[in-house]
């Protein structure tokens, strides 16, 4: 349903183990029961099970991180909750923003909410297995048509009339969950949309449009022009190269009380983000691999990163309490993901949803501007 995307992503870039193997660790079940259709246990003591491990696990990995325990476990026992286990877009966002809610996203819980409720009338029209009342609810209620709408970007998916068609022609519940697919797809770029609009005036201050998120989308190089004849070395930019290249310009203002003209260079970042005492790869390699999709990047791997960072700060006597951009982070990972394939060069393939994401950012509801005196984004993130 719509509100899977989000927690199904979120196990499959946490670590290298992927959705299965995750969950499994997290709640000390099979990896089997996370193999399944629908997502984990469904018995009521299964589901309580899950909670009970999932917080225990959350809870010692954040107070390893210098939290205190009661303060995670009351924060958490909102989040994982038999009342929250079908309200996942909302959970979502709840963990995005972290224990400390340093930022408030009314317009995205808002959305989020919305989405839970349309997944939950859904999941209800669907277990009964029956094929016409899963499609008349598919064509019958009108706050999916929201998330069914044509694509602006080049190669995209299908437009709505023929979302429908997909759901009239329909023989089984299979071939539905097709159409799920495009609308859940939708719904997530709505909702990263939309946080974005509350989030990046909180976290990137002082800045104008375009978004934050916009500087992770998949791009192609500028040096390539369609219609192309011939090859061209470097013809993409991954979300998760532009990723690396925003905090490279983040750390040089840290470091240096303003940004840089042109984005650092990777050997820059590596001196910086890694801790030579504990890396046991080059540095320099294994960001080279990260950019050009030869491993994936984790959010397990970028929280080591941005710890590096931080210490190395505090090792200069500097004091660098902020945040994690984890937004921006889950967008980048979540878009290399579903929209980037890197194997061999015939096999390679880019999903172009720039054009997409800022048209569902503009239709996003704003939140008003603050009194500080706003600025364009830096020239190095024009080049990212």
């Amino acid at each position: 349903m719509l509100h899977l995307f989000p927690p199904r992503l979120i196990p499959e870039i946490m670590t290298s183990k992927g959705y299965a193997g995750y969950m499994a660790e997290m709640t000390d079940m099979s990896e089997r029961t996370f193999r399944a259709p629908f997502i984990g246990p469904r018995s009521e003591a299964g589901i309580k099970r899950a909670n009970e491990n999932s917080h225990q696990y959350l809870l010692e990995m954040w107070v390893r991180r210098g939290y205190d325990e009661d303060e995670i476990s009351t924060w958490l026992d909102g989040l994982i909750s038999e009342e929250n286990t079908f309200r996942l877009a909302e959970s979502f966002v709840h963990g995005l923003r972290g224990p400390d809610r340093d930022f408030e996203l009314p317009e995205t819980v808002k959305l989020a909410r919305r989405i839970d409720d349309i997944s939950i009338d859904a999941i209800r029209a669907f277990s009964t297995g029956d094929v016409k009342a899963q499609k008349a609810h598919l064509l019958g209620d009108e706050r999916l048509k929201t998330f069914n709408r044509p694509s602006l970007s080049f190669g995209n998916s299908a437009k709505p009339e023929h979302l429908c068609e997909i759901v009239d022609q329909a023989q089984d519940t299979t071939q539905l969950l097709q159409a799920w697919g495009v609308l859940s797809e939708n719904a997530l770029m709505a909702l990263l949309a939309q946080l974005d609009a509350e989030y990046t005036g909180q976290y990137f201050r002082c800045t104008t449009p375009p978004p934050s998120f916009s500087f992770v989308t998949p791009q192609t190089s500028p040096k390539l022009t369609l219609p192309h004849k011939g090859r061209i070395r470097d013809w993409h930019r991954t979300p998760v190269r532009r990723l690396l290249d925003v905090v490279a310009c983040m750390v040089y203002g840290f470091e240096h009380g303003h940004y840089p003209a042109d984005v650092p260079t990777m050997e820059w970042l590596a001196l910086r983000a890694f801790d030579p005492e504990t890396t046991t790869t080059s540095p320099m390699r294994r960001l080279t691999r990260w950019r050009r999709g030869e491993v994936p990047l984790t959010l397990q791997d970028f929280g080591r990163l941005w710890d590096t960072v931080k210490a190395s700060f505090e090792e200069e006597g500097t004091d660098l309490s902020v945040m994690a951009p984890l937004p921006m982070v889950f967008a980048a990972l979540a878009w290399q993901k579903i929209y980037v394939r890197l194997g061999r060069k015939p096999e390679q393939s880019i999903r172009l949803i720039h054009e997409d994401y800022l048209a569902w950012w503009a239709e996003s509801v704003k939140p008003e501007q603050s009194d500080l005196d706003l600025q364009p984004w830096p020239e190095c993130f024009q080049q990212i």
